[in-house]
């Protein structure tokens, strides 16, 4: 995305820590700035995120130039002090931080982020954005380049391909939208970014069984938040059986919603599904999860079945 936009656009700095190779936050042509060549738009500072921080912050209090800084979302908390100093003094800086769940291969606990997403959302005048599909994307970019915008913005992306799922732009809100909807629903799924694909899936897989299942897509937590202050949309909202899944700790949700599925404890090393396995978040567990709150007794080939027939 960035090697575009700065293909457009040379008001855009990216300000690399050393893994801009792995977050694809990158420049059209990856020149570096430095001494002599100031018309370069790629700034190398080495594993510094808090450094990187601060010059984003320098830049975007100076104006004329925009600033994004990335890394993994497991190192967010080595930015985080300037990203909340962005913050206070209601600067449009922007972070994308990738590799935002469990799903990151062998490297383990240190590189898996837990809590920091939610950290992220709790953080005063920051807009936190886990995109579900090349839209929800969009729409983190348009706010994080708006010149009426005065606060930070952090694009949580994912290591792994994930299903995209579509979205049709008439009936979008940051708040939350549908991107399955039956007539009468027996719950809700509510997910954001890459887990919205996971949460269609399992629409589909209930849906051979006569269950109909409406997925809702998050692009925003404090976008939710702002929708629901308003106590009509709150009891319509509640009048749903409402269930989050998240790759990530849940307690942040438990004030909108009643159950979560979610992570709530370090990982280990191993594959992706191996992870997912460990946390109870691959697809057959999850299956297993939303049968019993459905009531449903199904057998261990039943599940493999419905899994199997829904792909």
């Amino acid at each position: 995305m960035f090697k575009e936009l700065t293909k457009i656009n040379d008001n855009i700095l990216v300000v690399n820590c050393d893994l801009s190779s792995s977050t694809k936050v990158v420049t059209h042509n990856n020149a570096r700035f430095d001494h002599g060549h100031y018309q370069n738009q790629f700034v190398d500072v080495g594993v510094r995120e808090f450094l990187a921080g601060c010059i984003v912050n320098g830049v975007v209090a100076h104006k004329g130039l925009k600033a994004v800084s990335s890394t993994f979302m497991a190192f967010s908390d080595y930015n985080k002090p300037a990203l909340r100093l962005g913050a206070i003094n209601k600067l449009s800086s922007l972070y994308v931080y990738s590799h935002d769940s469990f799903n990151v291969g062998e490297d383990g606990p240190t590189h898996q982020p837990i809590e920091q997403l939610s950290a992220l959302r709790l953080i005063p005048d920051v807009l936190v954005y886990r995109p579900a599909n090349f839209y929800e994307l969009y729409i983190a970019l348009k706010t994080a380049f708006d010149k009426k915008n005065h606060k930070p913005v952090v694009i949580s992306t994912s290591r792994s391909e994930f299903d995209l799922t579509k979205v049709n732009p008439k009936t979008f809100d940051e708040g939350y939208y549908y991107l399955n909807k039956t007539k009468s629903p027996k719950l809700r799924l509510i997910a954001t970014g890459s887990d919205a694909g996971t949460a269609l899936k399992l629409a589909k897989i209930f849906k051979q069984e006569g269950i109909d299942i409406d997925v809702i897509s998050v692009a925003s937590f404090k976008k939710l938040k702002e929708k629901l202050a308003d106590l009509e949309v709150l009891k319509e909202f509640k009048k749903y059986k409402n269930i989050v899944i998240e790759s990530g700790v849940s307690n942040i949700w438990f004030q909108f919603v009643s159950l979560v599925i979610g992570v709530n404890d370090f990982g280990l090393s191993g594959n992706p599904n191996e992870v997912a396995t460990y946390f109870s978040m691959d697809l057959e567990s999850l299956v297993k999860s939303l049968a019993s709150i459905l009531h449903k007794n199904y057998t261990q080939q039943k599940i493999e079945e419905l899994i199997k027939n829904a792909n």
